[in-house]
């Protein structure tokens, strides 16, 4: 996935802790689960160094609403 990419569908849940990645201490604990699928849409990066996923430079795109997100459940 790519920047240009101009649209992208996200479970309900994916969305909501869209918000939450990076994980930071004390905040919401995004599921492992939710973490990979985000990252296999090319939202969120690989376990960093330090521990972490990011988002991706998509993933930023998607959180900011320049990317239209059909959400479906």
């Amino acid at each position: 996935m790519t920047t240009e990419q101009t649209s992208v569908e996200l479970t309900a849940e994916e969305m909501a802790n869209l918000w939450f990645i990076p994980q930071m201490p004390g905040g919401k604990v995004v599921s492992e689960e939710v973490q990979a699928s985000l990252e296999a849409k090319g939202i969120a990066t690989n376990v960093r160094e330090d521990g972490k996923r990011w988002l991706t430079l998509f993933g930023d795109a998607v959180r900011r609403g320049a990317v239209k997100v059909t959400v479906k459940g």
